[in-house]
């Protein structure tokens, strides 16, 4: 095996012959979140943060969304293959007597991606 076959197994790179890349094999891994699975309740006037922490051991580039009920809430880009990313969603009216869907959803350069989901309660 060649210096460049043993870099490719230490590293866990995706590196191929003539030294360009192959798309990454492995979805970004989360590590922890907050709050544990299962419905969640907004109470009249809160609030709830919802946090996801994790990292991608083949791909530095990352992408990550925050969507609620489909619609995009938050999202934002990290080059360091680690995450650690929080979301509020407050009471707000309009919410009120219907159930939601929070979604979180990290992906890499080659769009492997990981997903979180809190069904939300809001009496």
């Amino acid at each position: 095996m060649g210096l460049a076959g043993l870099t490719i197994l230490l590293t866990g790179c995706a590196a191929t012959r003539g030294g360009s890349f192959t798309p990454s094999t492995y979805a970004p891994q989360v590590l922890a979140s907050f709050p544990e699975s299962g419905i969640q309740t907004l109470p009249k006037q809160g609030s709830i943060t919802f946090q996801a922490r994790g990292e991608d051991f083949d791909s530095l580039d990352l992408e990550w969304e925050w969507m609620l009920d489909g619609s995009l809430q938050a999202f934002g880009s990290v080059d360091s293959a680690h995450f650690e990313e929080a979301w509020t969603l407050d009471w707000d009216e309009s919410l009120a007597g219907y159930m939601h869907d929070v979604h979180f959803i990290v992906r890499d350069r080659d769009g492997n991606s990981t997903e979180l989901f809190w069904p939300v309660q809001v009496p």
